[in-house]
């Protein structure tokens, strides 16, 4: 009896160490991920304050950094200065002015030209392009140079402005809407990368 009392005594001593060290090794655990949180964390005040150095700038370039900030203000005005410009178009009606004079209004310019078609231009037929292309824009002008991406939008947009007030004919007047959706939906991407470019980021 006394024996095997001992070899009971001598198994529980035996299995308390190994419960001990499963406890001590999830408290190591837990203190490691702590650890490992904590780090990550400093890791990114130090990012964060690396790019704030990087982005040190002397007066001239924060002038010019305001400088474009005003210029790309400009442009997105322009943007949506000419997405609405149709609307304009299609009610004006100056005083004195005979009315159905196709010079001063394009209801009257293009023939059959209907409330509803005027609805088709300036909702699907602009914004399923300008979000669609939108989508390809951003890696667009992450890949190549955004001031020549924007640029060369800004130039296409408003070519495709101009074709709109000079067209008689419907077809043509969705075609120009579409290329405006298309080249308009460079503006945003393209500006909020600029930005990032040119100002720290806090």
């Amino acid at each position: 009896m006394i024996a095997a009392d001992n070899n009971s005594q001598s198994a529980q001593n035996t299995h308390q160490p190994t419960e001990n060290y499963f406890d001590l090794e999830m408290e190591t655990s837990s203190i490691d991920s702590k650890l490992l949180q904590l780090s990550l964390a400093e890791i990114d005040i130090v990012r964060v304050e690396v790019t704030k150095l990087e982005f040190r700038q002397s007066s001239s370039d924060k002038i010019y950094s305001y400088f474009v900030l005003i210029l790309l203000v400009m442009i997105q005005i322009s943007s949506q200065w000419q997405n609405f410009l149709i609307s304009t178009t299609y009610y004006f009606q100056p005083k004195g002015a005979q009315v159905g004079d196709p010079k001063y209004n394009i209801r009257d310019s293009i023939p059959n030209f209907t409330d509803a078609k005027y609805g088709l231009l300036t909702g699907p037929v602009f914004y399923f392009f300008l979000g669609t292309c939108m989508l390809f824009a951003g890696a667009i002008a992450n890949q190549y140079n955004r001031r020549l991406v924007l640029g060369a939008a800004s130039i296409c947009w408003a070519t495709s402005s101009l074709g709109t007030a000079i067209t008689h004919t419907f077809l043509l007047l969705c075609t120009f809407r579409m290329m405006l959706g298309i080249f308009e939906s460079f503006s945003a991407p393209t500006s909020y990368s600029l930005i990032a470019d040119y100002f720290p980021p806090e």
